[in-house]
């Protein structure tokens, strides 16, 4: 059994880029193939789009001895920015390609209301699953919510996504609604999805 000493949440900065998108490419590549018909090259836009900006708010990395080992990203009102994958997917794939990636990305991003955040992802490195790195990277998402004063954590979770449902709902999560989705269905692979919430 591998034992992590110490693991530190901490913002993220664009020098672990690398590593973010490494874990988000291996935590989400269904996802990503079903998103821009190629997960290397979805994995690509998102590069560009994330190096376009001057800094990576809203996502905080989970690291142990130098090694960043998980990831999450959240959305809140005072995080009100945007990243440019839209223009870099219509870039690469062209206008109509692009645009359907564009709407497929933003099907799931809940829109945060004033006493919300959002989780958008929160992803492990699949070598270091089960040691309390999605522990640490969601106590610093409701760290960060209740430093703000916010009331509510919300995210999206596929009802077949077992391990992901279970983590919340033994984090005091509620399902709020769920959605039978057609559209999810055609371009996910999965049809009914999970609104959770937790209040704080």
């Amino acid at each position: 059994m591998r034992e992590i000493l110490s693991i530190k949440v901490r913002k993220a900065r664009k020098e672990d880029l690398n590593d973010i998108l490494r874990i988000l490419s291996s935590s989400f590549e269904r996802e990503l193939e079903k998103i821009f018909g190629d997960s290397f090259e979805g994995k690509e836009i998102l590069r560009r789009a994330m190096e376009s900006l001057n800094e990576l708010k809203g996502i905080y990395v989970a690291e142990s001895m130098k090694k960043v080992l998980g990831c999450v990203g959240i959305s809140a009102k005072e995080l009100d920015f945007k990243i440019p994958i839209g223009r870099e997917a219509i870039k690469s794939l062209g206008f109509t390609k692009g645009l359907k990636a564009k709407l497929l990305l933003s099907f799931f991003k809940e829109k945060p209301k004033k006493n919300d955040i959002c989780i958008n992802y929160l992803a492990v490195s699949k070598f270091y699953r089960n040691l309390g790195i999605g522990t640490a990277l969601y106590n610093k998402v409701e760290e960060l919510a209740r430093l703000n004063n916010k009331s509510r954590i919300k995210v999206w979770v596929s009802v077949e996504n077992d391990d992901g449902v279970d983590f919340f709902l033994k984090r005091d999560f509620q399902i709020a609604k769920m959605i039978d989705s057609r559209f999810a269905e055609k371009h996910f692979g999965q049809r009914y999805w999970y609104l959770l919430e937790k209040l704080i």
